[in-house]
């Protein structure tokens, strides 16, 4: 087995192996579990938590057991007239095998066969593993089809239910209590590992999870693409409320995809850009995802086009687009289970909202406490890429603004509207040709990648490269993919300043300095803000009543001044003075959608 948690070691040399002891041979008369033996871990001293790991997965393994399941319990047997445990809700209690007549129940069971840990024969063992995520969550992993389930969630024990049924055992909910504690005390021994969302590296590609029956995935390399459903050195968890992506046909065609994305051309280049870029990145520490942001007047297909695009063929989940959450907490939750994520009509942000969301492009660590009763701490680790929608500009903190693509809708005249459930039909025919389409073009922008060179640098230079090597792919003059993203911040940019008052006036008054360069105290600089802004304007609660107050503003406005060729410097000396100076070209307030 592989080291699966680098993502550039391709050996296949076995990994020392983590041994459970039996107690086969003991001379107690009573069935003892081999979990009650010591364990051997050969655990290392300190975790990785990159994902880095060389320790072996603790196996474990399910078998038949002609007596009570009473052995795996480690509290001491309840008096005469103690209350017994409180059973699983309904929905938790496992239906038995048609052939065995007997009802499950919380009650102790005599004879028959039931679901236990007592021992580990080799079949079993192979198939399943224990392990901790980087939060530190315990899973079963199915390595036959690469897939994580968190123990005690409904999913793993409808896992174990599975196993149970297919060997003929009984499941009361005295049983899955039982194996569940044993479970989790193995898992608190177990090497943490990096458990990927949907998209897992492999050596000069990704790996995508499909989340079919069949744990199919999809290898996407500078080679080619390929769907397998053998083992895999990643190991996957999708959420109970995630899709399947579709199926890739044979011969992909990407160009059915257009007639649905209601852009324009440029705005069409960048967006596949962004879907091949945010496709083919997992989740490791060197990734920075960039956030799509979808503007657009009403009804021009925004909703549409993350619910019926963005989400089928890079994420399909049954919640599809959400609300905004108003807690930090639960984005960060989000963030750490989903590969993408989108929010719908979307207004604006708090700061601290705006600085969470750039956490969550570069990834990063949350953590609170776990319990009120005792100070240990519950960490999240949140890394994911975000979609906006909305008709009004809600991104203006300019650190949030360059981690974002902006893209625009057009309007749709009523005349050429049609039925969206005729249009959804047709998509979903033809999504599996659109999909192999996708993946043939992040396969050749792999391949031409390693020799992509930035001609227009922005502040996700990541992106940049891959704009670069996407105008190989394309065989377009270099720099041509790359002038259009840049022109788009710019302009996003733009926008953003000329919605606010003191930002446009400060627009205008640079552009009219003579020798484009003026200086002078805050106080000066304001008395002339204030002749150019309408009287409305300076009693507003946006404007500056006075130097300091100007001073300030200014400060948080410079980076996004910048992006329009004005800069802004602050000095001291015998007096505060600001030195203005206008070295760029004026964007039309007018841009055509």
């Amino acid at each position: 087995m592989s080291n699966p948690f680098d993502p550039s070691n391709t050996n296949t040399t076995p990994t020392p192996t983590t041994t459970v002891q039996s107690a086969e041979g003991s001379s107690d008369s009573e069935n003892t579990s081999p979990l009650d033996a010591p364990v051997d871990l050969s655990l290392s001293p300190g975790v990785d938590t990159s994902g880095a790991s060389t320790e072996k997965l603790i196996p474990f393994s399910l078998t038949p057991q002609s007596t009570s399941p009473s052995s795996l319990t480690k509290s001491p047997p309840k008096a005469v007239g103690e209350e017994s445990e409180k059973e699983l809700p309904p929905d938790e209690i496992d239906e038995m095998s048609p052939t065995s007549g007997v009802e499950a129940s919380g009650s102790s069971n005599t004879g028959g066969a039931f679901l236990t840990l007592e021992s580990l024969p080799a079949p079993l063992t192979t198939d399943y593993e224990i392990c901790r995520d980087l939060n530190g969550v315990g899973h079963i992993v199915n390595k036959t089809i690469s897939e994580a389930f968190i123990i005690g969630s409904k999913r793993a024990n409808s896992e174990l239910r599975r196993i149970a049924k297919s060997k003929q055992l009984k499941v009361s909910p005295k049983d899955m209590r039982d194996i569940n504690e044993e479970l989790f005390e193995l898992a608190e021994e177990a090497p943490r590992r990096q458990i990927f969302n949907r998209v897992g590296p492999i050596t000069n590609g990704v790996e995508l999870y499909l989340g079919d029956e069949k744990g199919s995935r999809v290898r996407v390399t500078a080679a080619g693409v390929e769907v397998i459903q053998d083992t895999s050195i990643n190991v996957f968890y999708v959420p109970p409320t995630s899709g399947s992506l579709p199926i890739p046909e044979t011969i992909g065609d990407l160009a059915k995809l257009k007639p649905y994305v209601n852009v324009s051309h440029e705005d069409y280049i960048l967006f596949l850009a962004w879907m091949s870029f945010t496709l083919a990145h997992p989740k490791l520490s060197a990734t920075n995802y960039l956030h799509l942001d979808i503007r657009g007047c009403q009804g021009s297909g925004k909703t549409s086009l993350c619910k019926n695009i963005v989400l089928p063929l890079l994420d399909p989940t049954s919640i599809g687009i959400q609300s905004f959450p108003r807690k930090n907490e639960d984005l960060a939750i989000l963030a750490s289970t989903l590969h993408v994520v989108c929010f719908d009509n979307m207004r604006n942000f708090k700061s601290d909202t705006s600085d969470l969301l750039c956490i969550l492009s570069s990834g990063g660590a949350f953590s609170t406490r776990a319990l009120y009763t005792n100070s240990e701490l519950s960490v999240k680790h949140a890394h994911c890429a975000i979609v906006f929608n909305g008709i009004h500009t809600a991104i203006l903190q300019p650190d949030l603004a360059q981690r974002c693509l902006p893209i625009h809708t057009l309007a749709i005249d009523e005349k050429s509207r049609q039925s969206e459930a005729f249009m959804m039909q047709r998509l979903h025919q033809e999504l599996p040709a659109i999909y192999k389409g996708l993946l043939d073009l992040t396969s050749k922008i792999l391949f031409h990648l390693p020799g992509a060179a930035v001609t227009h640098p922005e502040r996700m230079v990541d992106f940049c490269q891959w704009l670069a090597a996407f105008e190989s792919v394309k065989e377009v003059p270099a720099g041509t993919f790359q002038q259009l993203y840049s022109d788009a911040l710019r302009q996003a940019s733009f926008d953003k300043l000329m919605e606010h008052q003191l930002s446009a006036v400060m627009v205008e008054f640079a552009i009219q300095i003579t020798g484009g360069e003026w200086s002078g105290t805050p106080k000066a600089l304001l008395q002339k803000l204030d002749e150019m802004s309408d009287t409305e304007n300076r009693y507003s609660r946006e404007w500056p009543q006075n130097p300091i107050a100007l001073t300030k503003r200014l400060k948080g406005l410079a980076a996004s001044l910048l992006t329009q060729g004005i800069s802004l410097e602050f000095a001291r000396g015998k007096y505060r003075t600001i030195t203005v100076k206008y070295t760029g070209t004026a964007i039309d307030d007018s841009p055509e959608f």
